[in-house]
């Protein structure tokens, strides 16, 4: 029997190049059956949330231990938070991915309420925009680059403005904000809803309550007063339904009732805020 060398080493090269593409094939189907892209859940949308307390009542813990407060959850755990509360409710799958951040302002900073107010710590909150980063890293489509498994991002409004632990330098040092500082805290919140509108995500934003359902205290350097807040809620509104008009301004806060602390809404207000949100999200 005569042997073709050349023939034979061509048709195992052949062999082994078919062999490795259907494994390939093979994992590419078996890896994607555990993506949340390719699961029956992607024909239900999650929601993101970012923002702070309202939003999520976890205070920041990083990796070494070492959080705001000890890290703390408000109420000690016993509160119902607006995205567990957006879970909760039976119109909406449940899929949400709250990136929020108790106490989180639209800008990076260190904790600096140590010591009276007159030091930092190495605890810090994470910015809106990178709240943002990371929910949309929860649901990235790995396979097709630019696309996400979300279809509207609930931003709470921030604790910009309303107290001295906001500004990464000791609190003594921090003074109330100007007109200007309150328009650049509305500056940077137009720009976090414009990145979501060129994502194809659509941005839903809540407002404050009034000033006279919530107490204006806390144990901070100084806190924002009534008339300052009033104005800024004012302010806010207008300029992001002007100024993104692809996006959405909800009012969720009528009739705010609070869990004894002056500023964070109690279970039945919660439930009645997700569900003006819920029930947008079905109509559209």
């Amino acid at each position: 029997m005569i042997f073709s060398f050349p023939r034979l080493f061509g048709a195992l090269i052949v062999k082994r190049t078919l062999h490795k593409a259907r494994l390939c094939a093979f994992s590419l189907i078996v890896s994607s059956a555990f993506l949340p892209g390719y699961s029956a859940a992607a024909s239900e949308p999650a929601l993101l949330v970012v923002g702070a307390s309202w939003a999520n009542g976890n205070l920041p813990l990083n990796e070494d231990m070492v959080g705001v407060w000890g890290g703390l959850n408000v109420g000690l755990g016993s509160y119902l938070d607006l995205g567990q509360a957006l879970v909760k409710d039976s119109r909406l799958p449940g899929y949400v991915i709250n990136e929020a951040v108790a106490g989180a302002s639209t800008v990076y900073h260190h904790d600096c309420s140590l010591a009276g107010g007159t030091a930092c710590s190495s605890a810090f909150w994470i910015s809106y925009d990178q709240q943002f980063d990371r929910a949309l890293r929860r649901v990235a489509n790995p396979f097709v680059p630019g696309t996400y498994n979300a279809k509207f991002v609930f931003i709470a409004a921030g604790n910009d403005c309303m107290h001295s632990n906001n500004y990464d330098v000791p609190e003594i040092e921090t003074s109330p904000c100007t007109v200007a500082d309150i328009n650049a805290y509305i500056d940077r919140s137009v720009a976090l809803g414009q990145r979501a509108l060129d994502l194809g995500i659509t941005p839903i934003f809540s407002g404050y309550p009034l000033s006279s359902e919530v107490i204006l205290s806390g144990p901070f350097s100084w806190f924002i007063d009534a008339a300052t807040w009033d104005f800024m809620a004012a302010l806010y509104e207008a300029r992001l339904t002007a100024e993104l008009p692809g996006a959405v301004f909800l009012d969720i806060w009528d009739g705010f009732e609070h869990i004894g602390d002056g500023m964070h809404p109690n279970d039945k207000t919660s439930r009645k805020a997700a569900g003006i949100i819920a029930q947008y999200i079905i109509e559209h």
